[in-house]
């Protein structure tokens, strides 16, 4: 006849110390890694800006030339995500295109939302960029840009950036009508929507 000691000793089993142990260890371990992607990953989140240059060939009808002047300010989610907003001087040119589209040389202003994907975290990367917005001047309309290039790490947190894109925007430009009649030539003038397309190369400092 077993004492109740005894009984206590036969239903209870002493627990594996060693499989207790190797689990605390693996636990520990996946929270270190954890607590490491983060650390790291928080160095590149936050506030970023950028001040750019570029210059637009203008293609198509009308054929307007852009000089532009951007400044650009958003939130950086990790290494690879962006997403902010700006706004730009847009220089233009008189246009050149051999046709019965016509427009002066102009100073429009655009603001526009940001995104951009950077594809690697080394200190030369790759990224596309698409810029979306809309003309607050001269009753322009459509403003948007997407692109690819380098981005050049030059000191934490900084760099400079090299991109190729196309460019495409609806400005209002005059619009020539020529009707002949029985006795004279009319030549009527009306305001319309032209979407301009170009090739932009841009250069910009982020920061």
């Amino acid at each position: 006849m077993c004492t109740y000691s005894e009984r206590v000793h036969t239903n209870f089993a002493p627990r594996d110390t060693n499989c207790l142990h190797t689990t605390m260890k693996k636990v520990l371990f996946v929270l270190t890694l954890i607590c490491t992607a983060l650390c790291a990953s928080a160095h590149d989140r936050g506030y970023r800006g950028e001040v750019g240059v570029d210059y637009t060939v203008g293609d198509g009808d009308a054929q307007v030339d852009r000089l532009g002047f951007s400044t650009t300010h958003g939130y950086q989610f990790n290494p690879y995500f962006f997403l902010g907003g700006g706004m730009a001087v847009r220089i233009m040119g008189e246009s050149d295109g051999y046709t019965d589209l016509y427009r002066e040389a102009k100073t429009s202003i655009p603001v526009y939302a940001d995104l951009r994907c950077n594809f690697t975290k080394s200190k030369v990367s790759p990224f596309v960029d698409l810029k979306l917005g809309y003309f607050l001047t001269n009753n322009d309309e459509l403003y948007s840009n997407i692109s690819a290039g380098l981005l050049i790490k030059t000191a934490k947190n900084q760099g400079i950036s090299l991109s190729v894109g196309l460019a495409t925007e609806a400005l209002a430009m005059e619009k020539l009508y020529y009707r002949p009649s029985y006795k004279y030539n009319n030549i009527y003038v009306d305001e319309v929507i032209e979407y301009c397309t170009g090739i932009s190369f841009q250069v910009a400092y982020e920061f």
